[in-house]
């Protein structure tokens, strides 16, 4: 009983070995990747926030759409017609023969 309390005294161990070097391993990389945030691009993040926020508080006012200057606006908009569908499966009729060469027809050639 005490060799198995032993031998897992022992995985544990080696285990919290493993995690904590694990960790600094991957602290050591992360302190890489916030030196390359800390260059320019931050100042672009920084200000796209601030835009952002910006238009977060950006007001308008309903009265603008009862105004004659809006409601004189004229819809070029076109109304497009129905057409006929094509075919389900365009590629259904075309073959290659043993060369690899196409046949749109589909017809077998024979050489």
């Amino acid at each position: 009983m005490k060799k198995l309390f032993k031998k897992q005294n022992i995985f544990i161990i080696i285990a919290i070995v493993l995690l904590i070097g694990l960790t600094k391993v991957s602290a050591g990389s992360d302190s890489q990747l916030i030196s390359v945030r800390d260059s320019g691009i931050s100042t672009v993040g920084k200000e796209t926030l601030e835009i952002l926020l910006a238009l977060k508080s950006l007001s308008i006012d309903e009265d603008f759409f009862d105004r004659p200057v809006f409601t004189q606006l004229v819809d070029f908009s076109i109304e497009l017609e129905e057409k006929d569908k094509g075919r389900n499966n365009p590629f259904k009729d075309f073959i290659f023969d043993e060369d690899g060469d196409f046949n749109a027809g589909g017809e077998e050639t024979t050489s």
